[in-house]
């Protein structure tokens, strides 16, 4: 897995698991014990205390880097007067963050929805702009129906944007946002057959 740069130096320095950390944990939570003689059962017992401190504190740390500012995360919206002349034309604005700060790192963009009934699936093309981490994105996919398009960095510790979008005639913008995710990325696919299902429905 890639270090994740300055971000994932910072993670890993505030979430260092030593041995005396460790140790001390268990004891905790195996009932605070002491450091004497332990049976077979207190052992093991320890052994699933550590594991658990270790899965909490990984569980923290994905959290702090994709959802507290760090990671690799986009943001999505219509566009307003300044970044329109930055990407004319654009339906959408696409904004790239890693740990917090504009990056020009690539991102997998993909349009989900349905014609005449099927299932379609389709690549986004994104308008570079001027400024660093901000793209356009022109509708690409049909004006009828619903539609869930999905946004993945292709940077350290990602996380996936979900997006439902619908058509739209009011004022200049032909796309209005219906719903705005921010997922896991391994649990994105789950959550875009979920959106379309709703979208469906209503």
């Amino acid at each position: 897995m890639p270090d994740g740069g300055a971000c994932g130096k910072r993670l890993r320095s505030e979430f260092t698991l030593t041995p005396r950390a460790i140790r001390t944990s268990a004891r905790v939570f195996a009932g605070g014990r002491g450091s004497g003689p332990r049976s077979v059962p207190e052992r093991e017992g320890e052994m699933r205390s550590i594991r658990l401190v270790i899965m909490t504190l990984c569980g923290v740390s994905l959290a702090a880097l994709a959802w507290a500012g760090g990671g690799s995360r986009v943001s999505v919206g219509v566009p307003d007067r300044a970044s329109a002349a930055l990407a004319p034309g654009a339906d959408l604005i696409v904004r790239v963050y890693n740990c917090g700060e504009p990056t020009g790192a690539a991102l997998d963009a993909h349009a989900d929805g349905y014609i005449e009934g099927q299932r379609k699936t389709m690549g986004l093309k994104l308008m570079k702009t001027s400024e660093t981490g901000v793209y356009g994105l022109a509708r690409q996919w049909p004006a009828s129906g619903r539609w869930v398009l999905s946004f993945t960095p292709k940077s350290h510790y990602p996380a996936t944007t979900i997006v439902t979008v619908e058509s739209s005639r009011e004022g200049a913008h032909s796309v209005r946002l219906a719903d705005v995710k921010l997922v896991d990325t391994k649990a994105a696919t789950q959550e875009v057959n979920a959106c379309l299902k709703a979208a469906i429905k209503t």
